[in-house]
């Protein structure tokens, strides 16, 4: 009996009702591997392959993500525990599996992204139809207890979409790696970070080419992006300061107000390592501020920074005499105003190791590796 399937097509994409007819004479398909395909094998999925544990579609990866999984997947594991969906349109596709597997699912991962769901998107936000409502039922969903991985790219996504997505995090409290990317309608908003800041068992956190929001309220927010008073949000040890268990944090590319969101990473307890991308002096970030409360962490060990805007008074902040840091090394990349020897230099009487990437890719002081969120 068939329990493991993996088709792909590499003449682009395939419609999925085709391959109807295979998962009604599969029952016992434990992984659902399809490469190139829209989303019109989902229902017949759901449908005919009740003992499936691993379904991924359209993951660029797949090969090494489905050899991730088999590696550490129980043998005895039942119901759907792997949920990994690529190009995504309609949440209506989505929504039978997580029903049906809310109390199993301990990876879901969703790509929205095609010309569909821009065009949707568009429509939304003009107030002229579209499936506003699609990713709706995520709010009235029950504990999804088992989820450890969560993964949102929500390219071409409405305001509205985004804000149901969003509603899921209050829904899987024992969350270990959160990536959330491409929420620029409705935003990452203080009551985002304040979901974020409950999720106890947290470890990992990616934000990227988000906008960032202080304030959820609209008399608050500042959707142009750099004037929001930090101050009006909560104190940053309030929103991130239980975290004890996140050690691993990634911002990049955001917009809005990023220097406040950058202050509430800064004093997070127990935070190793922080990877900082894409910080222009336009964007009203202090990175000499921000810096200054990184270096008094405790158990801060690596820091990168990439294309950003850096002076050398900012990277002097973690050798100076005051500071008892346990920094081991700085990872530079694209960095601006400021080249390899002036980075070299201000920190010549530390024991910081120091990596340097510039345009011409020169590398300085091998690092062991850098740690991927």
């Amino acid at each position: 009996m068939l329990k493991n399937i993996d088709v792909g097509c590499y003449h682009g994409m395939v419609q999925g009702n085709r391959l109807i007819g295979l998962f009604k004479h599969s029952p016992k398909l434990h992984v659902i591997n399809l490469r190139s395909f829209d989303e019109g094998a989902l229902p017949a999925i759901h449908q005919y392959c009740p003992e499936l544990t691993i379904l991924t579609l359209n993951v660029d990866d797949y090969t090494d993500v489905i050899d991730t999984i088999m590696d550490r997947i129980s043998t005895k594991a039942h119901g759907l525990r792997y949920l990994l969906l690529y190009n995504i349109v309609s949440g209506a596709i989505v929504k039978p599996f997580l029903e049906t597997h809310q109390k199993t699912i301990e990876e879901l991962e969703l790509v929205l992204y095609s010309e569909q769901q821009q065009a949707t998107a568009m429509t939304e936000e003009h107030g002229i139809g579209g499936a506003a409502d699609d990713w709706a039922f995520l709010s009235t969903l029950d504990y999804m207890p088992n989820i450890h991985r969560l993964s949102i790219y929500a390219r071409n996504s409405s305001p509205i979409q985004e804000h149901n997505l969003l509603s899921m995090l209050s829904k899987c409290p024992s969350l270990y790696f959160l990536s959330l990317e491409c929420f620029v309608r409705h935003g990452i908003t203080k009551e985002t970070l304040k979901v974020i800041g409950s999720l106890q068992e947290l470890n990992k956190l990616r934000i990227s080419q988000c906008s960032l929001y202080a304030e959820a309220t609209d008399d608050t927010n500042n959707h142009n992006g750099n004037n929001v008073d930090s101050n009006k949000m909560n104190t940053p040890k309030q929103l991130f300061g239980k975290l004890r268990n996140l050690t691993h944090v990634e911002i990049g590319y955001c917009s809005g107000t990023t220097h406040a969101v950058l202050d509430i990473v800064a004093n997070i307890p127990n935070l190793m390592l922080i990877e900082v991308r894409g910080m222009s002096t336009t964007m009203n970030v202090d990175m000499q501020e921000i810096i200054s409360k990184l270096a008094t962490l405790e158990f801060l060990q690596q820091v990168e920074f990439d294309t950003v805007d850096l002076s050398p008074e900012a990277l002097h902040e973690f050798d100076k005499d005051d500071v008892d840091s346990s920094m081991k090394q700085i990872v530079l990349r694209n960095i601006r105003n400021m080249d390899k020897f002036q980075a070299h230099q201000v920190l010549s009487s530390s024991n910081i190791s120091i990596a340097y990437f510039g345009h011409d890719s020169i590398f300085e002081n091998n690092t062991s590796g850098e740690d991927d969120l």
